[in-house]
């Protein structure tokens, strides 16, 4: 496994055989760039709440936003979609993993998240 950390203000970039985990910057932003705060992690769901469940047995709060794809909650059955309509939805709403990224986060807690992840793939993944 190769991790690779830089800091500016926050870039981590994890990259293993079967994780890329990239945070961009946290400092403000202009319109036209992106902050990114959900990661698409191993393609293995049950790796994704392995570690969910690891980084919160560490003190590190994660969450999944979306654990079921748009067009498939109750609220939108009148809209006629059906599991496979959206693949790519999907997909994400399995795989995606909401990490802490904010401002106040300090370069030791971003250390911290980044050598806990980087902990759990090299004995999971």
């Amino acid at each position: 496994m190769r991790i690779c950390k830089f800091v500016f203000p926050v870039l981590i970039l994890i990259v293993s055989q079967s994780v890329c985990l990239h945070a961009q910057t946290t400092q403000p932003l202009s319109s036209k760039e992106i902050v990114s705060w959900l990661y698409q992690l191993p393609r293995d769901p049950e790796k994704r709440d392995e570690l969910k469940m690891f980084l919160q047995e560490n003190e590190i709060g994660t969450d999944i936003y979306y654990p079921v794809s748009l067009h498939l909650q109750e609220c939108f059955a009148y809209l006629g979609y059906k599991e496979g309509d959206f693949p790519e939805s999907e997909r994400a709403s399995r795989e995606t993993l909401a990490l802490p990224i904010y401002s106040e986060l300090t370069s030791d807690q971003i250390e911290f998240v980044v050598d806990k992840i980087a902990e759990f793939a090299s004995k999971n993944l």
